[in-house]
C-alpha cells in the first residue's frame, strides 16, 4: 500500500501483468508503435529492449501535446500513469503530460536490437548508429554493430556512400524484410557521420 505523497514504484514491464488494477506506476520501454485517433487521443506500445514483454499506454490530451509531437519510435520513454487490466490487453493510462524521452532512438536503438526484434521495426522509420562498410567478400553494403558482431543489409539508391566507408554514422531508414532472400535491409534515407 502506497503511503500518503509516496512516489508511485517503478516497474519492470514483466512485472505488470502481477500487478493490481488500479495501480498508479511508472514504466520504462522502447516506443515500438503509436497510433492517432481523430479523438485526439493516442495509443503507444512499450517493449523492453529483448522485446518479450510489452505495454500497451493509452494517452489523453494534457496540457503538455501529445507524444507524437516529439518521440520517434525507438526512443526510450517514461510514463507515469494509472493499470488497467479490464481489457484484452494490460493497459496503461496517462496524460500527455506524464509521457517524457528519457533516451533518443539512436541511444536505444542498436543494429543487435533491429535484427533480435525485427518484427516490432519491420516497416517503420528508425534512427540508428552503426558502422557502415562492406562484408568481407565486398559484394553488400552493410551497417555494422558498433563492436561489428552483427549487420543489416544497407540500401542506399539516393547518393555515393563512399565517404561514409568504414566510419562510425547515424543513419536513418525504413526497416524492411525482402520476403524472397529473408534478409533484413535498410532502406537509407540519410546517413550523417557520426561523432
Amino acid at each position: 500500500m502506497l503511503g500518503l505523497g509516496s512516489s508511485p514504484p517503478e516497474v519492470e514491464l514483466s512485472e505488470i501483468p502481477r500487478l493490481e488494477d488500479g495501480m498508479k506506476v511508472y514504466v520504462r520501454g522502447m516506443l515500438v508503435e503509436l497510433w492517432k485517433y481523430e479523438t485526439g487521443s493516442e495509443s503507444l506500445v512499450l517493449a523492453d529492449l529483448a522485446g518479450t514483454d510489452t505495454v500497451k499506454v493509452l494517452s489523453s490530451q494534457g496540457t503538455r501535446p501529445q507524444p507524437s509531437k516529439y518521440v520517434d519510435l525507438g526512443d526510450e520513454l517514461l510514463v507515469l500513469g494509472e493499470l488497467s487490466k479490464s481489457g484484452a490487453v494490460d493497459t496503461i493510462f496517462a496524460a500527455s503530460d506524464c509521457i517524457s524521452v528519457t533516451k533518443e532512438s539512436e541511444e536505444v536503438l542498436t543494429v543487435d536490437i533491429l535484427r533480435d526484434c525485427w518484427s516490432l521495426f519491420r516497416g517503420d522509420h528508425v534512427r540508428i548508429r552503426g558502422l557502415l562498410d562492406y562484408d568481407d567478400l565486398g559484394t553488400s553494403l552493410r551497417l555494422y554493430s558498433l563492436d561489428r558482431n552483427s549487420s543489416l543489409l544497407a540500401s542506399i539508391n539516393a547518393f555515393d556512400p563512399s565517404r561514409f566507408l568504414g566510419s562510425r554514422v547515424l543513419v536513418s531508414g525504413i526497416l524492411s524484410l525482402d520476403a524472397r532472400t529473408l534478409v533484413l535491409e535498410l532502406v537509407v534515407s540519410s546517413i550523417v557521420l557520426d561523432a
